[in-house]
């Protein structure tokens, strides 16, 4: 791990873990242990990256360490939801309805799957490998956003303030393999403004943030709607050109739009009416804090005791 780029170790081990999650499923019958077995070892690899703390780092060394253990958390409990025995519950099914990565040796590709969804790896991330913590909550807002890009939807996360909103934002651009933009909102904003945003998006296939939209003006929202409409719609029926602000640009089919706000969005008056009603709301409830701070500390390299 620590001679491989931080990004490249995040994708691998995402591949690993769900190769070796399909290896469970598909020798349990054979072998009931199957799974006894796997758990002991995502714990000795939770141990082992913790114990490399004790090294002297520098602190590029620690951030990759931080990303990777994170990972590897997220892992271990996306494992005991997937196997969880509950009453009428699919352990399979439940995994299938989970982001996943699949390798492809012959074409020496990489797709990410979501359900019978099937996604190709766009491998242009740039920029530092996010860490998010994942929760139930969050876990649940990223399966809602890959599903509702997939849809051609325009999906809209809402929760309070530090909510990881853009983190997901920056997330979904990671497992995408995409370049990522996070638009902030200004008072003042303009539509010429927002027009390069939009030709550069759809001219490069990037993953665009908007953050805190509710922040922007009716008349951005506006523009912002039309626009952000005709580009999903001319990815879904597949037109290779589109115009803004009457200038014509090549699409890239790769292109997605992403919305945040907060949780009260939808009580806006400068929030137009058709942009309300044509965004898919997700909301991010309250996370377990406990619990954040648990793996929070575990991925800086304390042990619990």
């Amino acid at each position: 791990i620590m001679t491989t780029p931080t990004y490249i170790a995040f994708i691998t081990l995402n591949i690993v873990f769900c190769n070796e999650m399909e290896d469970c499923f598909a020798t349990y019958e054979s072998n009931p242990r199957a799974f006894l077995q796997y758990e002991t070892i995502m714990k000795r690899r939770i141990e082992d990256t913790t114990d490399s703390f004790l090294m002297p780092l520098s602190p590029r060394d620690k951030y990759k360490l931080n990303v990777i253990l994170t990972e590897l958390l997220g892992f271990r409990d996306r494992f005991r939801a997937a196997t969880e025995k509950i009453q009428n519950h699919s352990p399979y099914l439940e995994w299938l309805n989970s982001i996943r990565f699949r390798y492809h040796p012959n074409s020496s590709s990489v797709h990410v799957e979501f359900s019978d969804l099937k996604i190709d790896h766009g491998y242009e991330y740039w920029g530092k490998t996010p860490i998010l913590i994942h929760t139930p909550t969050i876990d649940s807002c990223l399966s809602d956003c890959v599903y509702s890009l997939s849809q051609n939807q325009l999906p809209m996360i809402t929760g309070s303030a530090a909510s990881a909103k853009q983190v997901i934002g920056k997330t979904l651009a990671c497992l995408f393999g995409q370049f990522s933009y996070i638009i902030r909102p200004f008072p003042d904003m303009s539509e010429y403004f927002l027009s390069k945003i939009l030709t550069g998006i759809v001219s490069t296939g990037a993953l665009a943030v908007f953050s805190g939209i509710e922040q922007l003006s009716e008349k951005c929202l506006c523009y912002l709607f039309d626009n952000s409409h005709s580009i999903i719609s001319s990815v879904e029926s597949g037109i290779p050109r589109i115009t803004i602000s009457n200038r014509t640009s090549d699409l890239n089919k790769n292109c997605r739009i992403l919305f945040t706000a907060d949780s009260n969005f939808i009580s806006y008056g400068n929030i137009p009416p058709q942009l309300k009603v044509y965004t898919r709301p997700i909301s991010l409830l309250s996370p377990s804090y406990s619990k954040i701070i648990d793996i929070y500390m575990t991925a800086i390299g304390f042990r619990e005791t």
